[in-house]
């Protein structure tokens, strides 16, 4: 009988379990934003220190991944200087790209832009769908928060760069 777990422990490596941190990590910034519109401190030096036993374990260039890093952070703190995004959002963008390196991190960017618009497009559809729920007597704001939760648009950018790190199992 397979059991996925029994396989992972027997033919993984410290890169799985390290990325599955990093994941779930990431799935918890994008929840944080979601319902509090903010991504703790806390969550982002995680993942930096995550990211940083991740370039350990997986032999990637140290130097690469760290100027994929700083790349990406001065992107977002200009980005969060044109109010594009929160801080938060630059801070967890550039340690995924630090996880990632150059090469991953430009699709990376790119992915979180277009997962970015369909969410702010997806936000302003929920109007209408707010004024029905409002209708039928639930207790919904009509508007939607003048902000949007960009770390779910990140997070799901990072699990097509997550998934584009994972090792085969047992190689």
């Amino acid at each position: 009988m397979f059991d996925p777990l029994v396989s992972l422990w027997q033919f993984g490596d410290a890169r799985h379990a390290v990325l599955i941190v990093g994941l779930a990590l990431t799935v918890w910034a994008a929840a944080t934003d979601l319902r509090h519109f903010t991504i703790p401190n806390k969550i982002c030096a995680a993942l930096f220190a995550a990211g940083a036993f991740w370039i350990l374990v997986s032999g990637a260039d140290t130097g690469a991944h760290l100027a994929a890093f700083a790349c990406v952070l001065a992107l977002g703190f200009g980005a969060y200087a044109f109010q594009f995004f929160g801080a938060g959002d630059a801070k967890l963008l550039a340690v995924l790209a630090l996880w990632t390196g150059p090469q991953i991190a430009v699709a990376l960017v790119l992915q979180t832009l277009i997962f970015g618009a369909i969410l702010a497009f997806a936000w302003v559809l929920s109007r209408p769908v707010r004024t029905v729920l409002m209708a039928a007597g639930l207790p919904v704001d009509p508007e939607p928060p003048a902000q949007i939760p960009y770390g779910v648009a990140i997070a799901a950018a990072a699990c097509f760069a997550f998934a584009g790190l994972w090792p085969p199992l047992g190689g």
